[in-house]
């Protein structure tokens, strides 16, 4: 079995890694599209266009579901899957920790607050 879309209930921080984790062979963010009705943004416009997505949901879709305030869903077409697993060891989205580089970079903007 192979589904079209593989859809998930993330919180901030996963959807963000999931961005990160989506553009990391291309380098092309993706075209967000939280309009719209729920069913719209996360089946429709994903498995016509090809692309990731995140949505909050419409807010009757929320209620009916039950979702919590921090709860939005992400959607993935199938063909996007491969590449955001085999990102996951690679990326700082996934399990890679920062270079030494970055660190320092990071520990000199800190610095300066």
């Amino acid at each position: 079995f192979q589904p079209d879309l593989i859809l998930m209930l993330v919180n901030a921080e996963q959807a963000s890694r999931l961005i990160t984790l989506n553009q990391f062979w291309d380098g092309k963010t993706p075209s967000i599209e939280m309009r719209g009705s729920l069913c719209w943004s996360m089946i429709t416009y994903p498995l016509v266009s090809g692309n990731f997505n995140l949505s909050v949901g419409d807010i009757s879709a929320r209620r009916m579901e039950r979702w919590g305030p921090n709860i939005m869903a992400a959607s993935i077409p199938w063909e996007r899957i491969r590449g955001i697993a085999d990102a996951i060891d690679l990326s700082t989205a996934g399990r890679v920790e920062p270079s030494k580089e970055f660190e320092g970079m990071m520990e000199k903007i800190r610095s300066r607050r």
